[in-house]
């Protein structure tokens, strides 16, 4: 079954509000700073299948940012798999910060500070793992995060 949240039906004073809502549902707690004086029209769209979530999110200009607050608040542990397929997008985690183009993609931890903005419409493809199932050692994922897999070339 498919979950859709939409923006386009609202006006653009109300969309600001409802997009911050629908992320912060989808996704972990999140501060989302629309960055379009007239904010576009965002949609996403979820699957679950088993423990993974997979969401296809579409908008225009934002920058979204989790931090010690929000992380505090929920305790939500994911590691979140990005494909960029239209726009681009600069992450920063684990002090580094890397540029994300259009067919890369790249690895968020929600445990840790993160901060993502895409200047733009953008649309991308998450898949959102609990992080405690994968098993993964807090040193080998310090090294992935913030880091862009080229998926144009190679077998990244």
């Amino acid at each position: 079954m498919s979950v859709v949240l939409s923006t386009a039906e609202l006006s653009a004073a109300d969309r600001s509000e409802r997009w911050h809502e629908a992320v912060s549902q989808t996704f972990v707690p999140l501060d989302v700073n629309i960055l379009e004086e007239d904010p576009s029209p965002g949609r996403i769209v979820t699957h679950q299948l088993g423990a993974t979530q997979v969401s296809d999110v579409q908008a225009g200009s934002q920058e979204v940012t989790r931090n010690k607050r929000l992380i505090a608040r929920d305790g939500k542990e994911y590691l979140i798999l990005t494909l960029q397929r239209r726009g681009s997008a600069v992450k920063e985690q684990d002090g580094r910060e890397c540029r994300i183009e259009p067919g890369d993609f790249s690895i968020s931890d929600s445990s840790r500070v993160f901060r993502k903005k895409v200047e733009g419409d953008f649309r991308f493809t998450s898949f959102q793992f609990p992080r405690k199932e994968l098993r993964v050692r807090d040193e080998d994922l310090h090294a992935l995060t913030a880091s862009a897999f080229s998926g144009r070339d190679g077998s990244a």
